[in-house]
């Protein structure tokens, strides 16, 4: 009975193996580079004693990249951005509002103020009446008598 040899892990062996002759060799063709991984590659295997002897990796680990994750950091940040801009053009139409408003109810005021004068100093009529009663029985302020 033959001893049984201890079976190493594809990473450590074959993937370094290959990852450092790349490095040292440092080369810039792709055909070149894939030739000279494939050759350590075969040598670290013969190396361990063959494929036998190699524990292969159930699932081989990719970096992750894409997704929607990544996309929902702009989609996030434009959709502020546009709430900020509807926040700003609604505060310039709530202003232009509240302007237009106040411009109305100061020119009724002085239409009040001016008609009240009027009546008080009695350059319209006798009196201030109601709609209604047009002739009589309305409001009358008296004449001032002087003395």
């Amino acid at each position: 009975m033959g001893m049984k040899k201890r079976r190493v892990p594809f990473r450590n062996s074959v993937f370094l193996t290959a990852k450092n002759a790349l490095k040292k060799h440092r080369i810039t063709d792709l055909k070149e580079g894939a030739k000279l991984a494939l050759v350590a590659a075969r040598a670290a295997v013969k190396n361990v004693g063959g494929r036998r002897n190699v524990r292969r990796p159930r699932i081989i680990p990719l970096p992750k990249s894409g997704g929607f994750l990544p996309f929902l950091i702009p989609l996030f940040a434009g959709l502020s951005a546009l709430g900020g801009l509807a926040g700003g053009a609604a505060g310039i139409a709530q202003a232009v509002n509240k302007a237009k408003s106040a411009q109305k109810e100061l020119d009724e005021t002085q239409r009040h103020n001016k008609t009240m004068e009027a009546i008080a100093l009695g350059k319209k009529g006798d009196g201030l009446y109601l709609k209604p009663y047009r002739k009589g029985m309305g409001l009358f302020f008296e004449k001032q008598k002087n003395f």
